[in-house]
């Protein structure tokens, strides 16, 4: 880039970072680059690559903790991590294109939001950017009729789950039947044979299309778990009638108590109050297992597009896995945590930096797609990083004249960049240089 490596200093990146977002001093304010840079970057991505006609942008959206160092900053605070330790966080969402997994929105909020009480947030930068409306797919966890209506009410189509702590949405799974056959047959993911069949119920007080669909294998391995418990649990309570035929009815009941545990709504007990042979009387109840056996293994996904078949709403509600790609990636090869920044402006301007590494990553993955559109774009723009790491820079001086070599670029490395783009990338320069 025929950049001095003499400028790359610690004060000069914190002073880039600034650039980014930056506390004023005059007002104690933040002044905030970020969400403009953003829309100016995905305006300039989709003139590059753009949707085809008619097509409207679908996107995933998700968030992340990120663990943090540092106590000064208030963004940094305990809440929930999928490692589940106590650490100092911050967490990270993002918006993500389906499209070609391009970054479209970053934002970063305190360590113990969750991300149902971003979705607001989420909506506000929606309407204020530049991205048309079109799909957004979310977690059921950030689920509720309030946010379903705001977002369909801006003009957004949402694919998302419907937890089944909703009453309604229970209920639906309990009574649809999905027959396995051809028909509902709609794909294998890593857990299971998926079937789905697509039907009409109300939900959150409104007429509905909805696709209901069940993982057979998940399924079967519940009832089988359930099963099993509940016979082991049998067993003990005969072992119990036997062993406890002369105590008290108070002493049965403690133990009884603890072998049954949180399954007791399964088992119709009753004790004798006379010694007897059978002291414990037990039976299952059949109507308990046999309601929550139709809800093993099946889920409800809500589509506020009527149009779109079960298969469609399926895969793309199962692809929204792409957002994690972007989350690992960030973590792990741009070393994304710990968070070492304490004022929150370098915070947001450090995370955002992350961010922006992962376009370019996604600009050589897009290459490689156009270049070489019958092979798996992502390793092998993997496999040209890893090789450009082990390219070497070295200089030469034979009087006044200053050669520059790239050590380790291979001919087929030279072969390559020139395909995707980069003609004139690590080419080797003579100059001519006076001294004084």
């Amino acid at each position: 880039m025929d950049a001095n490596p003499a400028d790359f200093s610690k004060d000069a990146f914190l002073s880039s970072l600034d650039f980014i977002c930056r506390k004023d001093n005059t007002t104690n304010h933040f002044i905030d680059n970020i969400v403009r840079i953003n829309d100016y970057l995905y305006q300039d991505w989709r003139k590059r690559y753009p949707l085809s006609p008619m097509e409207k942008e679908t996107v995933a959206y998700d968030m992340t903790s990120v663990l943090f160092f540092g106590v000064k900053c208030p963004l940094s605070e305990y809440g929930h991590n999928s490692e589940e330790i106590q650490h100092l966080q911050v967490n990270m969402a993002m918006v993500v294109s389906r499209k070609d997994k391009y970054p479209i929105g970053q934002f970063v909020f305190s360590g113990e939001r969750h991300p149902a009480s971003t979705m607001k947030n989420l909506l506000t930068w929606l309407v204020e950017s530049s991205i048309e409306p079109g799909t957004i797919i979310w977690d059921r966890g950030n689920v509720s009729e309030e946010h379903i209506n705001a977002f369909e009410t801006a003009g957004w189509k949402v694919i998302c789950g419907i937890p089944l702590t909703n009453k309604e949405a229970l209920k639906v799974v309990r009574i649809t039947e999905i027959p396995l056959n051809p028909e509902t047959y709609i794909l294998k993911s890593r857990t299971g044979h998926i079937y789905a069949v697509k039907t009409n119920v109300t939900l959150y007080g409104r007429d509905r299309s909805v696709v209901v669909y069940v993982n057979q294998e998940r399924r079967n391995n519940l009832l089988n778990d359930q099963n099993e418990v509940l016979v082991e649990i049998g067993r003990q309570l005969n072992e119990l009638n036997d062993k406890g035929k002369d105590w008290l009815e108070s002493r049965l009941h403690n133990e009884i108590n603890k072998i049954v545990g949180t399954k007791k709504r399964f088992f119709s007990i009753r004790v004798s109050r006379k010694a007897s042979s059978t002291r414990i009387k037990w039976d299952y109840r059949k109507r308990v297992s046999s309601d929550l056996a139709d809800s093993y293994g099946k889920y409800l996904l809500f589509s506020s597009d009527d149009m779109i078949p079960a298969d469609e709403v399926i895969r793309t509600y199962f692809e929204k896995d792409y957002i994690e790609k972007v989350f690992r990636t960030m973590k792990t090869p741009e070393e994304l945590e710990p968070v070492r920044h304490w004022p929150e402006y370098r915070v947001r301007a450090n995370l955002f930096l992350c961010s922006l590494a992962y376009r370019l990553e996604v600009d050589l993955f897009n290459r490689f797609k156009t270049a070489y559109p019958d092979s798996n774009a992502w390793v092998q723009s993997d496999e040209y990083l890893f090789d450009f790491s082990r390219v070497e820079r070295a200089q030469i001086r034979f009087g006044q004249l200053v050669k520059t070599y790239f050590l380790n670029n291979s001919k087929k490395m030279q072969e390559i960049s020139k395909k995707i783009g980069f003609q004139d990338l690590l080419q080797d320069i003579i100059e001519v240089q006076f001294r004084m």
